[in-house]
């Protein structure tokens, strides 16, 4: 008798709902040593000098990814005045972001929201991650005069 193996579900796809999404970010909590009873994780990463949290969360009626930055702060001059030129370059490099000011800490916050339909495997996660990463910090140099940590 010969076995078959069920490939239909291939290493790392997704089904583009929020219990895959849900699982995948379990999974890589727990690759990081993060063990949540059953609720959802919260994942943070460092790129260089941005901070990246990760989630799960409903926006707009929408399950979404959802990558929030904290951008460093700078000590120029005229910083948040500038930030209003530089975000239309931002909104039109990315979908739909939201970027905030953080008063407390000095620093701009991006967040942005992704619909879990957008997801066909794990790979678009972290190339999601990455890729919003990457373009707030190219935003953030923008805004420094090119300088990524504004000095």
């Amino acid at each position: 008798m010969i076995l078959q193996r069920d490939t239909s579900d291939k290493f790392g796809s997704l089904d583009g709902t929020a219990s895959a999404l849900k699982r995948f970010l379990q999974e890589l909590a727990e690759l990081t040593g993060i063990h949540n009873d059953d609720s959802m994780p919260v994942l943070e990463f460092r790129f260089d000098d941005v901070v990246a949290r990760v989630s799960q969360t409903v926006n707009n009626e929408r399950h979404c990814l959802s990558i929030i930055l904290q951008l460093p702060r700078s000590r120029q001059s005229g910083y948040r005045t500038r930030a209003v030129e530089q975000l239309l370059f931002f909104a039109v490099s990315m979908v739909q972001p939201e970027v905030l000011w953080n008063a407390d800490d000095g620093c701009y916050v991006v967040v942005h929201y992704i619909p879990t339909e957008f997801f066909p495997d794990e790979v678009s996660i972290l190339d999601a991650i990455l890729d919003t990463s990457n373009q707030a910090r190219q935003w953030h140099a923008a805004l420094c005069g090119g300088e990524p940590d504004g000095s």
